[in-house]
C-alpha cells in the first residue's frame, strides 16, 4: 500500500491510498460519511493482485482538506473534486465503487468521467428522505452531535470500545485513520459542521438528476440485515431500475458495512462483475 497527497491549484489536498500494479485496470473507491480510504484496506488487498486500487479520502476526511461552503459537499461538487484528482493522476478510464454516500458520489462521477461501470456497496440507492419519519433537521442534528460526542480519552479506550462493539483487530486498525487527537481527546477527523453539510446535501440522493445521466452499467451489492428493512430496500431498488442499467446482488447476512463483514464475498462479486465487462 502506498499513501500519497494530491495537491490542487486552489490549495486543497486529497489523501489517497493505492494498491497493485498501475498497469492494471483501475478501481476507484469512495468511502462513506465519517470514514476514510483506509477502510478499504482489506478489500483492496484481496483485489490488488488483478487490479490497480485507488481509494480517496473524501473532502474533510482522513488527509483531505475541504472548502467551507455547504454547496461544496453536494454530490456534483464532490464528483468534480474526484474528477480533478483522477486527471492529476492521468487516469482516463476506470470502474468506480462507492460505499454509503460514496455511492451517491460514484453515480455523479460516472456522469462526468470516462467510467466503465459503477459498483454500489450498499449505497447510492436508499434516500434518507424516503425513510419513514426521517426529517432533514433531525438527521443534520444527529450527525453533528455524533461528531461532537464521539470522543475517547486515549487510543486504548478507543480500541476497547471498538472491540466491545464487535470489531476485530484488523477492523479497528482500518477505523483508526478516520480519527485523530483533538484537544487531548481522540475524535473523528470529520467536523460536525462538515458532517451536517454532507447530510443536508445528500438527504435526497440519489436524486432523479443524479440518476438520469448515468449511462454505464451499475451493480448494486445489497445488505440483508436488518430483515425488517428489506421491503424498503426493495422499493428503493425498484426506483433505481427505472433509471439505470442495474444488476442487483445480495450479500447474505450482512448489514450496511458489507465489505467489512464479508470482504471475500464482496471482492469475489466485484471481480466477477468487472471481468464480465471486458
Amino acid at each position: 500500500m502506498k499513501k500519497e497527497i494530491i495537491k490542487f491549484e486552489d490549495g486543497l489536498q486529497v489523501g489517497m491510498r493505492s494498491w497493485g500494479n498501475m498497469n492494471h485496470t483501475t478501481l476507484l473507491f469512495l468511502h462513506g460519511l465519517g470514514s476514510s480510504s483506509a477502510s478499504f484496506t482489506e478489500l483492496a488487498n484481496l483485489l490488488s493482485q488483478k487490479y490497480r486500487i485507488i481509494a480517496l479520502d473524501l473532502p474533510g476526511h482522513g488527509s483531505s482538506t475541504a472548502e467551507q461552503a455547504e454547496e461544496s459537499f453536494s454530490v456534483a461538487s464532490v464528483a468534480r473534486w474526484a474528477k480533478e484528482a483522477m486527471e492529476q493522476l492521468d487516469i482516463k478510464d476506470l470502474h468506480v465503487i462507492g460505499h454509503s454516500i460514496g455511492g451517491n458520489i460514484a453515480l455523479a462521477f460516472a456522469e462526468i468521467f470516462s467510467v466503465q461501470s459503477v459498483v454500489l456497496l450498499d449505497g447510492g440507492y436508499i434516500r434518507s428522505s424516503s425513510i419513514p419519519g426521517s426529517l432533514i433537521t433531525e438527521e443534520v442534528r444527529f450527525a453533528k452531535e455524533h461528531c461532537d460526542n464521539y470522543a475517547f480519552a486515549s487510543w486504548t479506550q478507543f480500541e476497547a470500545k471498538m472491540a466491545k462493539e464487535g470489531l476485530t483487530e484488523r477492523l479497528i486498525e482500518m477505523a483508526k485513520p478516520s480519527m485523530k487527537v483533538k484537544r487531548d481527546a481522540i475524535k473523528l477527523i470529520l467536523t460536525s459542521e462538515h458532517a451536517g453539510y454532507y447530510v443536508k446535501q445528500h438527504f435526497n440522493e440519489p436524486s432523479i438528476d443524479t440518476l438520469s445521466e448515468v449511462d454505464v452499467p451499475v451493480l448494486l451489492l445489497r445488505s440483508t440485515l436488518p430483515k425488517a428493512f428489506n421491503s424498503h430496500r426493495d422499493s428503493e431498488t425498484a426506483r433505481l431500475k427505472q433509471y439505470l442499467a442495474l444488476s442487483v446482488e445480495e450479500v447474505k447476512d450482512t448489514s450496511h458495512d458489507i465489505y467489512w463483514e464479508n470482504p471475500k464475498m464482496v471482492s469475489k462479486k466485484i471481480s466477477q462483475w468487472i471481468s464480465s465487462k471486458k
